[in-house]
């Protein structure tokens, strides 16, 4: 009796992992690699969390240094006149809306949060730091590695508002 439960409980293991499907996203992954956390505790329930993913390493022909920026909870504003790219306040700042194509680019796709394509200028340094304060008066700072683009694998692809 005790090898027929046995013999049922690993026919029901291997039967529950069969069928799921695993789907290698090359594109997603490199991007991985280029994505910064950020978080801050300030209690039991105030919380600020961003994520921003630096988009060069897989865009073709992209005009300047491209962020895609998340930030929660959607009430804790960004202060935009703090907003700086390697001390740079030169920048074009977007606000993305959930569905937007350019949010299918990354992993890390929170429904919940505010975000934003930040663009500035080409920056000559290996990297690249993006710093703001929140409306809740929260320092923020977000550190990419800027890699030539002949050290990585670059798919290059290109977005319709290109």
């Amino acid at each position: 009796m005790k090898k027929f439960i046995n013999l049922a409980i690993l026919a029901l293991v291997f039967a529950g992992c069969s069928n799921k499907e695993y789907v290698h996203d090359p594109l997603k992954n490199e991007l991985l690699a280029y994505t910064q956390k950020f978080e801050a505790i300030r209690g039991n329930a105030d919380r600020y969390l961003a994520v921003a993913t630096y988009l060069n390493p897989v865009l073709a022909n992209s005009n300047g240094e491209r962020f895609l920026l998340s930030s929660y909870p959607q009430t804790e504003g960004i202060k935009f006149d703090t907003l700086k790219v390697n001390k740079d306040s030169n920048l074009s700042v977007k606000e993305v809306k959930n569905g937007d194509e350019i949010l299918n680019l990354t992993n890390i796709n929170l429904p919940w949060s505010n975000h934003y394509e930040i663009i500035s200028p080409v920056k000559n340094a290996d990297y690249l730091t993006i710093t703001y304060t929140t409306q809740k008066n929260t320092n923020v700072t977000l550190k990419f590695l800027k890699v030539s683009k002949s050290m990585y694998w670059n798919p290059e692809i290109k977005l319709k508002d290109d």
